[in-house]
């Protein structure tokens, strides 16, 4: 029997073709240096044709003896530091060059190991064995039936936007994996992008990747032109995700326009590389802009990160053309050279009078107020309010400011914020948790508020403000998720921890299993406010906890009858917290503005924290002014962990 080396079918020894493929019998190899077809490696894998080559390696297709299927190997074969003799399988290394050889064949079978623990991820090629001979390593893949995306981009010249969009979105999925394990991919290029027939999408070749357990810098550079930023021509050191950030918005770049981008080192000598909207007009200005920002020769104006780059590409955050971001930032720049001209003046005393008369100025001009908030009547909230309303009325900032508060119930207020932003009529200051996100359009931007001194004494305030498009609400506080242990209740029992670290801390043989406490976790989550008994006991009466959150903490002891033991549950020491008590301001008229803005700084202040939050609004809403913060934690038994606990503290969006 003869085996096809194209195709790998056997068949009679009387054909001198292939009856499957029709390829000759007889194959040569491709280049001199190439592994002779029909070579046997590890005693189990046929080689065939050679399929690509690269810097570090060679790839072949071949056929797998032991589960006989087509698969693809990858030889680890750099020409300038050795050398085969035709038909000879062993590479040849000279002495000159034996030290970075094996260095870089150590990183080679890094990268095996590397791509092999992706295998799960629908985005990578699976690896399933990697090994040495023949003075080399190896590794073995899935053969692709398909073509890389540079063939594909060759045959169409330029591809549809959503189809783009598409391709990039599942790269940058295998980049966002990548990266969360400190690796760099480093080579991000419609070469290096598979696209399978079953419409998978796989990212390739982690050969000059910077690996997260390299304990150097790598010999080489290794740059793609039009694809490599400048820092990988200058600085290997330098090197980080931004760095795949550019190579995936050059990859989108010639996907969308047909053009391989300038070459960076030239850019950055003299930047001429036009905008894809400038090249194509069909071309989304977003997509345009996003592209752009992504390609930056100064990586601190790319996106920090794949996952802001993703969120721009797909339209969940809007990019301003990255010419008009850089002279943004050059009038901050000159902000804050005049900031400093200015404090110098006034150390030198030429403009200290002045600076005195205008800081002690704190007067607030004229301006009506109108303040709307949701409570039910007689809540505390709306003693709270109305105490802080009659207390700045007294203040002498507020003498030029007149008042109109007016509160709703939950379903009113829905209602009358709805009606108001559709006639551009909401009021100055208001509360804005829960609101539909579309009614913040007609909401300021309240920036300086996030930037006030009292804004400065908060905890947390950062972590909010990254998670928001735009600055359009200010939270008064957090909600942090509890575990409750039912110590004298339906299932009774003395299993009780200060802390918990993991689901699997909740697991007995006597209660409940890991699954079992997982359901009630997504089941009673912080994001679901609702609370019934039977988010408290499984199915067989043997669960003997609660999960609900610090802001439910009174209608689950309720539930419970007070019978309850209240434990903080996180997981790998952080625990995901949400905001609350969020407010917002649709203020006009620079007067009305600037006391707009006045009212909601100094409800992040002490004073206004501990009356909001702390004194008259009930456990669950924890303040975020430092001081606050600590008064409210200390105040509270089942509270004190999360105190101690405070830099673990994480949310998400």
């Amino acid at each position: 029997m003869n085996r096809c080396l194209h195709c790998f079918s056997e068949f009679e020894d009387i054909y001198d073709i292939c009856p499957e493929c029709g390829e000759p019998l007889a194959t040569e190899p491709s280049q001199p240096i190439d592994l002779i077809p029909g070579t046997i490696l590890d005693n189990r894998y046929i080689v065939g044709l050679a399929l690509n080559r690269g810097g570090f390696g060679i790839v072949y297709k071949a056929f797998d003896t032991k589960f006989n299927n087509t698969v693809a190997i990858k030889e680890f074969f750099v020409s300038r530091l050795g050398t085969r003799a035709y038909g000879i399988p062993k590479v040849i290394v000279t002495p000159k060059t034996k030290e970075e050889y094996f260095y870089r064949k150590a990183r080679f079978l890094a990268e095996a190991r590397y791509m092999a623990n992706y295998s799960s991820h629908n985005s990578f090629v699976n690896v399933f064995d990697y090994f040495e001979q023949n003075n080399t390593a190896y590794f073995v893949m899935e053969y692709i039936i398909g073509e890389d995306l540079k063939d594909r981009l060759k045959r169409e010249k330029k591809l549809p936007i959503d189809e783009a969009v598409n391709y990039v979105n599942e790269v940058a999925k295998a980049l966002i994996s990548l990266h969360k394990d400190g690796i760099i991919h480093c080579d991000v290029a419609p070469d290096n992008i598979r696209l399978h027939q079953n419409g998978a999408v796989k990212l390739l070749d982690l050969g000059a990747a910077k690996l997260a357990d390299a304990e150097e810098t790598v010999i080489d550079v290794v740059v793609k032109p039009g694809y490599a930023p400048p820092e990988q021509y200058d600085n290997a050191k330098d090197i980080g995700a931004w760095t795949d950030v550019y190579g995936l918005g050059a990859t989108l770049y010639n996907l969308i326009t047909g053009i391989v981008p300038t070459e960076s080192t030239n850019r950055k000598a003299k930047d001429e590389l036009l905008p894809p909207r400038d090249i194509d007009p069909t071309i989304p200005e977003n997509i345009s802009n996003t592209v752009m920002k992504a390609m930056a020769v100064d990586k601190h104006l790319r996106f920090k990160d794949v996952d802001e780059f993703v969120k721009a590409l797909n339209g969940e955050k809007k990019i301003i053309p990255l010419a008009q971001e850089i002279k943004k930032r050059k009038r901050h720049r000159f902000t804050g050279i005049t900031a400093a001209v200015i404090i110098v003046c006034i150390l030198s005393g030429t403009v200290f009078n002045y600076y005195r008369d205008k800081k002690a100025e704190q007067v607030l001009r004229k301006a009506d107020i109108t303040i709307w908030f949701c409570a039910d009547k007689g809540d505390l909230e709306e003693v709270a309010i109305n105490q802080m309303i009659n207390d700045l009325k007294t203040n002498k900032t507020f003498k030029n400011i007149s008042f109109k508060v007016e509160r709703f119930d939950e379903i009113e207020y829905s209602a009358r914020i709805k009606d108001a932003a559709e006639k551009d009529e909401l009021p100055s200051v208001f509360e804005s948790s829960g609101i539909d996100e579309s009614i913040l359009n007609a909401a300021n931007n309240i920036d300086r508020v996030f930037e006030s001194e009292q804004a400065k004494d908060c905890l947390f305030l950062e972590q909010y403000n990254k998670y928001y498009k735009e600055s359009k609400k200010i939270p008064l506080g957090i909600e942090v998720p509890v575990a409750v242990v039912i110590t004298n209740g339906p299932v009774k029992t003395d299993y009780k921890k200060d802390t918990y670290s993991s689901i699997s801390d909740f697991k007995t043989e006597k209660y409940a299993s890991e699954d079992e406490v997982r359901a009630l976790l997504l089941h009673n989550s912080i994001s679901n406010k609702g609370i019934s008994k039977d988010a408290v006991l499984n199915k067989n009466n043997t669960c003997p906890l609660l999960f609900t959150s610090t802001m439910h903490i009174t209608e689950s002891d309720k539930i419970l009858s007070g019978n309850v033991e209240w434990n903080t549950s996180y997981y790998s020491g952080n625990l995901y917290c949400d905001f609350v008590y969020e407010w917002s301001s649709a203020a006009k008229g620079e007067n009305e503005i600037l006391a707009a803005e006045k009212i909601l700084s100094w409800m992040l202040g002490n004073v206004y924290q501990q009356m909001l939050m702390v004194t008259y609004c009930h456990d669950g809403q924890i303040p975020i002014n430092k001081t606050a913060f600590d008064v409210k934690i200390n105040s509270s038994k089942y509270l004190m962990t999360i105190g101690s606990i405070k830099g673990n503290l994480l949310f998400e969006n």
